[in-house]
């Protein structure tokens, strides 16, 4: 339970921070007065978001593992048998 919250804290403080700069990024095109300008913003701010898409997914994928080897390892019995222990 404890992942599912850390995770969906993460998502709304990654969506909150990529609708802040996608604000930053829209104000300042507006303001843009020749069109190279227009370009390299728009081209900034896609390799910005790209970067930090990628940056995210390795985040989660770090999460989602961490909470699987924690499940599995709670899920081990007690009781289990080694190897060693077998009569031939």
């Amino acid at each position: 339970m404890t992942t599912w919250y850390d995770i969906t804290t993460e998502s709304i403080r990654f969506a909150t921070a990529r609708f802040q700069h996608a604000l930053e990024t829209q104000q300042a095109l507006l303001t843009c007065k020749k069109p190279e300008d227009f370009i390299r913003l728009q081209s900034e701010y896609f390799q910005n978001a790209f970067e930090q898409y990628l940056s995210e997914a390795g985040r989660f994928a770090g999460m989602m593992s961490n909470s699987t080897a924690q499940a599995l390892g709670s899920a081990k019995s007690a009781y289990s048998r080694s190897y060693d222990d077998v009569p031939l």
